[in-house]
């Protein structure tokens, strides 16, 4: 299964974008913004394709197991330059930690000239999510997420 994440608002803060599930917009996606040094916890990670796998035993994991019966978290392996980088729950770049947040919908207001960016219902969209992946991940199925830069 491929999925593709498409980045489309950076407002140097935070990364707003839409992942696609075999073509078909499955949710809106947050992360922390662009940097050209990596800042651990506050860069997101480089465009690109990576293999998804399941995370399990972590101390996150575990958190996310008895809080969404879930099995382990949604892992992005072999991101040059990070470690342990996973989709999850979560509403701002605060949240996010490297990591990308998913959500139902994409919040964008701007205060004195500052934009800022959110994604509302992530808990909702994160178990779907899980739901469609873990399963096929853990039948031994690939499963791929490509990253495209909006140019």
């Amino acid at each position: 299964m491929e999925l593709i994440l498409k980045r489309v608002c950076d407002d140097h803060q935070s990364t707003s974008g839409y992942l696609y599930i075999d073509g078909t917009i499955f949710c809106a996606t947050l992360e922390d913004g662009f940097r050209h040094e990596k800042i651990k916890g506050i860069t997101r990670i480089p465009a690109g394709r990576y293999r998804l796998d399941l995370r399990k035993g972590s101390p996150m994991s575990l958190k996310y197991q008895s809080r969404y019966q879930t099995n382990g978290m949604l892992w992005l392996k072999d991101v040059p330059g990070f470690q342990f980088v996973y989709i999850h729950i979560g509403n701002t770049d605060e949240d996010s930690r490297g990591c990308i947040l998913v959500g139902s919908l994409i919040q964008q207001n701007i205060s004195k000239g500052s934009l800022s960016q959110k994604v509302l219902g992530s808990a909702m969209v994160y178990k779907d999510l899980w739901s469609t992946l873990a399963p096929l991940i853990e039948d031994g199925s690939e499963v791929f997420i490509t990253i495209l830069d909006n140019g």
